[in-house]
């Protein structure tokens, strides 16, 4: 079971350190507490206490440094921080790298600014993400908005009705459409 956003393997990273522990005692080696993954913790923490993350995360990455959903992790508690130059530049190296959550993440951050380079960043990014999440509405939604606001009204309301056809249930994907369709003189 794979939460998208954090790219949390929830079952895995529940189970995981049990079977490691079972393993372990079955190895004849001595048995350790089985709780929480690194990656886990630092998830947990960044909700409560974005410092205490920011550290676990750290310490972990001293022995993998290249463990992507680590630095991913680490980009949030600097979100949470409020050091958004740093976070975006840890979301850029993990883009580069084809690892989605950090595209939309950096996506969505980009398509806040009002540079209109950034914003032709997001477009791309946003692509890029649907490409390789092809059924998560929530980027073809951000799509659709960045196309509108390039003025890409044609490819703004192909977004808007992807959006309603791989979530029909949601209304929020329909209102959209409606208030897209009205501000197009499109009644």
């Amino acid at each position: 079971i794979l939460q998208s956003d954090t790219y949390l393997h929830t079952a895995s990273e529940t189970l995981r350190p049990i079977i490691t522990n079972i393993e372990r005692v079955r190895a004849g080696q001595k048995s350790g507490p089985a709780g929480l993954t690194d990656f886990s913790r630092v998830l947990i923490l960044v909700q409560s206490g974005a410092n205490k993350a920011l550290a676990v995360a750290d310490n972990a990455l001293k022995t993998n440094p290249t463990d992507k959903r680590l630095r991913y992790a680490k980009a949030l508690c600097l979100m949470s921080l409020e050091k958004e130059e740093e976070a975006v530049k840890l979301f850029r190296e993990l883009s580069n790298e084809d690892f989605a959550p950090a595209i939309y993440k950096l996506a969505n951050e980009l398509y806040l600014s009002e540079d209109e380079k950034e914003m032709k960043e997001a477009i791309a990014l946003y692509e890029r993400y649907t490409l390789l999440e092809p059924h998560d509405s929530r980027a073809f939604n951000g799509l659709a908005g960045a196309y509108y606001e390039a003025n890409e009204p044609a490819k703004a309301e192909a977004a808007y009705r992807k959006v309603i056809e791989l979530n029909p249930a949601d209304s929020s994907g329909h209102l959209n459409l409606i208030h897209f369709l009205i501000l197009q003189d499109r009644i």
